[in-house]
């Protein structure tokens, strides 16, 4: 029996008939470790998750925030950027038409991404569907913003200015330039 009282100085008790009570000692551990393996499970997937809905969703975020990907970890990162989900079997047989990346090469990149947390995965299975946490457009923005800083000390008027007199543009382009400038103005 389950004894519970709404009063504070314990005088009246309700007495419930406890569910557990004629179970065995076995079966009771048993059904314990099944829950607590279950709200395991359920808070791990919740926290995944979350995470990836808060990194996703997070607009503003510091450019200090986004991890330095390497040419060949961008390799990896834009097929899983076109995809959105998508497994280390269907980035290998992307690649292979590319670059001559043997099975382990390509493994080994897709860990370091899950180590620099631009990318994060579900397990299907046997199989493991890889996912961006960092969007294509935050770093294309900071590596932008990292270029410009780099060779023409932040200023995106002397990059234009030297694009604009070592390039040949076409009308087409002027005008579109004319066009996000006119569009742009403080």
């Amino acid at each position: 029996m389950l004894l519970f009282s709404g009063v504070k100085d314990d005088s009246s008790f309700c007495k419930v008939p406890d569910p557990w009570e004629d179970m065995d000692m076995e079966l009771t551990i048993f059904v314990e470790v099944i829950y607590r393996i279950f709200l395991t499970i359920v808070v791990y997937r919740c926290k995944l998750k979350l995470r990836f809905t808060l990194v996703n969703n997070f607009e503003g975020r510091k450019a200090d925030m986004i991890p330095s990907i390497s040419d060949s970890e961008l390799e990896i990162m834009k097929i899983i950027w076109r995809d959105k989900r998508t497994t280390t079997n269907k980035i290998i047989e992307e690649l292979a038409d590319e670059v001559e990346w043997k099975p382990n090469t390509v493994k080994t990149l897709v860990n370091r991404l899950l180590n620099k947390n631009a990318i994060s995965f579900d397990k299907a299975g046997k199989e493991y569907y890889y996912y961006p946490l960092v969007m294509k457009e935050e770093y294309i923005e900071k590596e932008s913003e990292s270029f410009i800083n780099k060779f023409f000390n932040g200023s995106i008027n002397s990059m234009l200015l030297n694009f604009v007199k070592n390039q040949k543009i076409s009308a087409k382009d002027i005008e579109e330039l004319q066009y996000i400038l006119n569009n742009n103005k403080e």
